[in-house]
Order: structure tokens, then sequence, then C-alpha cells
């Protein structure tokens, strides 16, 4: 069962809801709003809802380098906001 692909990514999806849900709900208290934001954005960075890496089709990139640099500018900008 444990190499049954789809049981795996049933185990990773649930194991990604737990570590947003923890983003949302536990590190704000210790981290703040603004770096919990940035977790959570990590976390769902493929989602198709995440409004934070705009258009699909500019993360397209069969190489996987667009998508990275698009990961890094998002992130890192996010990042910056962050004052201590």
């Amino acid at each position: 069962m444990a190499n049954n692909p789809t049981f795996q990514r049933t185990i990773a999806l649930k194991l990604k809801d737990y570590f947003v849900h923890l983003a949302k709900t536990k590190l704000p208290i210790a981290m703040g709003d603004k770096y919990s934001s940035v977790v959570v954005t990590c976390l769902t960075c493929l989602d198709k809802d995440n409004e934070d890496f705009g258009d699909e089709d500019e993360m397209l990139d069969e190489r996987g380098i667009l998508v990275a640099v698009r990961f890094m500018e998002t992130i890192l900008q996010k990042l910056n906001e962050i004052s201590v």
C-alpha cells in the first residue's frame, strides 16, 4: 500500500494541508503574520488558487527555470517586506 502512487499522493496532500493549517494558526503567534504568509505561500505555490504567483502559463517551463525564478522573486519580495 505504501508503494501505491495514489496512496502516496493522498498522504502528501494531507500533510501539506496540515502544515498549511499550522502555518495559519500556530506560526503567527511565534513569528508574526507576514512570515506566516510567506510560509503559506511556499506551501501552496503550485496550488491553482494561489494568487501570489500569477498566471499558470507564466510558470510553465520544461526545465523548471522560470518556475524557480518566479518562486524566488515572490518569496524574497515577501521576506524583504518583513521588518524586525
